[in-house]
Order: structure tokens, then sequence, then C-alpha cells
């Protein structure tokens, strides 16, 4: 799955398509908007993405939508907020967590990691900034207990990589270098 922009359209825009592995039958599923980072859950059944959709006094507003693998299905499920972005699934697939840019503090909830399920109940904030820490790319670990996440250290002034245990502990992991970013678990975590 990828998604791609056509150079030769008169308007621009990113299109969300799945491929089979050797390259074969590709099957463009959104057209006409900008639809950015698909993310599959780990049955396959689904894809969550990104849809750039304007403007605010926030910021860039963008909105998460889920549609089926065979391209049925489209339903928005985060409507449009500033900062908006990196949708991500859950190792069980009963949610899809996303971020609010830590840069933009004209938009609500910036810096904290949010989660919805695939229907688009039950949106929450699963870990907020703090007073120290802007969290962003946040990534399951394969039992699903805990995130990886990159985190803007506000006194330090460095992106760190931190583990965030949704409503208990969290821990820097890494610190430094400069430019720390997209965390990732490896198979035995």
């Amino acid at each position: 799955m990828y998604d791609s922009f056509p150079v030769d359209q008169p308007t621009f825009s990113v299109s969300v398509w799945v491929v089979r592995a050797d390259g074969s039958s590709p099957k463009q599923l959104t057209s006409n908007a900008l639809d950015v980072e698909p993310v599959f859950p780990p049955d396959g059944s689904q894809i969550a993405f990104g849809c750039i959709t304007g403007d605010s006094p926030e910021g860039p507003l963008e909105a998460i939508y889920v549609i089926n693998s065979d391209g049925t299905g489209l339903h928005q499920v985060v409507p449009p907020r500033a900062g908006l972005e990196h949708p991500g699934w859950s190792p069980d697939g009963r949610s899809v967590t996303f971020n609010i840019e830590p840069e933009n503090a004209k938009a609500p909830d910036y810096g904290s990691i949010l989660s919805v399920q695939p229907d688009g109940t039950g949106l929450r904030v699963i870990q907020p900034r703090t007073p120290d820490l802007k969290f962003f790319k946040a990534v399951w670990s394969p039992d699903g207990r805990k995130l990886l996440s990159g985190c803007f250290d506000t006194q330090a002034k460095i992106d760190k990589i931190c583990m965030v245990s949704p409503g208990r502990r969290l821990t820097a992991v890494v610190s430094g270098p400069p430019g720390v970013n997209f965390p990732s678990w490896g198979p035995d975590e």
C-alpha cells in the first residue's frame, strides 16, 4: 500500500493505492483529495489514513478516514483538526492512534497522543503532553501494552524517544542525538 500523486493532473491530489507484493494488480482506493500516511491494521482488513482538508488559524487541518482494503466502506473516524498527524493501528486492530503536532501550541491537545476506535467512537487522549515533554510519532509495542514515541524535551530542547505505558509510567529511553525520529519496535519486544 502507498500514497501517490499524479504529476500530469491540473489539480494536486494524493491518493491511497494497494498493490500485491510482486507489484501486480495496483488498485486506487481514493481520489481527488490529499490522502496521506496510509497504514494497515495487523489483519490487513482495513486502511487508516490522514486526509489534509485545509487550513485554520490553528494550523493545517487533517482528518482520519478508514476504508476496507477492497476499497469499500470509506468513512471518517476523526473530523478535521489542527495539527493531526501520523495515524497508526494498535496491534489488536481495535484503535487508531495519532498525535497532534508538538510544535503547534495553537492546536487543541498539541503534543499529545490520541486514540479512536475504527468506527469513530471513543476518541480520547491516551498520553497528554506534560510540562516537560511533547509527543509525536507513537507506535505500539507488539503486545499492545506500551508505545514508543518521539518526545520533545522542552527543558533540554532536544528530541528523545520515550516509552509510554498509557495511564501509568513514562520513561525516556533515548536522549539525543539531535533529530531522533521514527521510533520502531523490534519483533521480540
